[in-house]
């Protein structure tokens, strides 16, 4: 019996990868805008924030995402690692 042999997975296109980072971006930018007083962990802005293409974030992009709006200056992150949560950042 040979052993199973795993399809290669399309390599990244990092044109549509960045497209779709900045759409999930600007998901979480509108969300928090329009919900100055939300506050929540990554795994509750991808349920929640931008519910309506989460099923396409994986954890590592969620997390590029939100260290982005937090270097930028848009949110605030308070705590570490998984529980750490996020709120826009007061002027």
């Amino acid at each position: 019996m040979s052993p199973r042999v795993k399809p290669l997975a399309d390599p990244p296109n990092p044109v549509t990868d960045e497209a779709f980072e900045s759409q999930v971006l600007q998901a979480v930018v509108d969300y928090v805008t329009s919900h100055p007083q939300a506050m929540d962990t990554a795994q509750g802005i991808a349920a929640w924030w931008i519910s309506g293409i989460a099923d396409r974030v994986d954890r590592r992009l969620m997390r590029r995402v939100l260290d982005r709006l937090t270097e930028s200056g848009v949110l605030e992150r308070i705590g570490t690692g998984d529980r750490a949560h996020y709120v826009l950042r007061k002027e």
